[in-house]
């Protein structure tokens, strides 16, 4: 009877001493950059993202960390190990022998494209960007994407760019997530001048945004699966959706 318990202590305080281990030692380490309204560095209210994967992993009881980097630095952290994973990121063939994707995307969005309303544009099927002067930001998908359709791209290195050159006439359209381009307007303009920029009634696709996580870091594979349960609970829970509508009044 003795060794039984003894045995059983012995179990007890090892499972004890596992979920005591976990729960103080997995803080997984998130890469991310500046894209309002969904992640930012400093504003609160543009940190859409931040709080739905806070939110998931805390239903695992997990913990997650943030830095901030230009968009293909983050790629280069996560890749190497440097990090668990990076959001917001579309999931691309290329991408797919680098990382590991979510099987549930962080976030669904319509993709369009921005003009001045002052300036004629009109499309039916992508090839049509050819006849108009086209914006690209550097580490997007786009850029690869474009290359391959034979559209040719001005590229800049942040997306506010593309708008302050649509303003002045030197590309005619853009294409970005559309409440991304409105947080854009609404936060680098003044009233005046974000009034003249409209985006087409067709939308280029609904945009799935993922978790990207690493290949080579320790526990990622740990880290992929306790954000899969967490955010289908949180989806589940209606929890996701009261994030959602706080930041996009939606």
């Amino acid at each position: 009877m003795k060794l039984l318990t003894t045995c059983i202590l012995t179990l007890l305080f090892g499972t004890l001493f596992i979920t005591s281990n976990r729960l103080h030692a997995e803080t997984y380490k998130m890469a991310s950059g500046d894209w309002a309204p969904f992640t930012h560095s400093s504003e609160r209210k543009s940190q859409l993202f931040e709080h739905l994967v806070s939110a998931a992993f805390a239903l695992e009881n997990v913990t997650v960390s943030y830095e901030y980097f230009p968009w293909k630095r983050c790629l280069y952290n996560v890749e190497h190990g440097q990090f668990h994973a990076t959001f917001p990121w579309f999931k691309t063939t290329a991408r797919e022998e680098i990382f590991n994707f979510t099987a549930t995307p962080l976030y669904v969005d319509n993709t369009v494209f921005f003009h001045l309303a002052e300036t004629p544009f009109d499309w039916t099927v992508i090839e049509d960007l050819k006849k108009y002067q086209v914006g690209v930001t550097t580490g997007f998908e786009r850029v690869d994407s474009y290359k391959a359709l034979g559209i040719p791209a001005q590229e800049v290195p942040e997306e506010y760019l593309n708008f302050e050159k649509l303003l002045a006439g030197r590309i005619d359209v853009y294409e970005t997530s559309e409440a991304v381009g409105y947080a854009i307007l609404n936060d680098r303009f003044s009233d005046e001048d974000a009034a003249r920029f409209t985006h087409h009634p067709k939308a280029r696709e609904k945009s799935e945004y993922y978790m990207m996580f690493s290949k080579s870091a320790q526990n990622a594979q740990s880290a992929m699966a306790d954000f899969e349960r967490g955010i289908q609970k949180l989806q589940a829970s209606g929890r996701y959706d009261e994030i959602v509508n706080q930041f996009l009044g939606r």
